[in-house]
């Protein structure tokens, strides 16, 4: 996945404030030990909560990354499913299906509150 100059920068102040680490030590580590999975995902809905935001999980921002992707039209299908590591071009096709289904919702015409 590309990596923007912000994205360095904030990995950049990252290293320079952490405890030091053996060369081979994973970039994100708590208590010593390799970021798990299920420590991004705790996290991840307690900032949504906090926020309001209902139920949020590392996989779903992944579909929305994606899926905004598409709907701005300046990514191909092709370049979307090397960006997201998908072996098969059905795969990506998902977040096109996806983005269809919210364009077809957005369309249908929504009942007037005044009638």
């Amino acid at each position: 996945m590309p990596l923007t100059a912000r994205a360095a920068r904030a990995i950049d102040a990252h290293l320079a404030n952490r405890q030091p680490v053996h060369a081979d030590e994973p970039l994100l580590v708590y208590h010593s030990k390799p970021l798990q999975k299920f420590h991004v995902t705790r996290w991840l809905s307690i900032f949504a909560a906090s926020a309001q935001l209902g139920h949020i999980t590392p996989h779903r921002l992944r579909h929305t990354y994606a899926r905004r992707l598409i709907s701005t039209g300046k990514m191909s299908i092709i370049s979307l499913q090397k960006l997201m590591g998908h072996r098969q071009l059905d795969t990506a096709m998902r977040y096109v299906a996806l983005y269809d289904e919210k364009v077809q919702q957005d369309y249908q015409p929504h009942p007037d509150p005044k009638m």
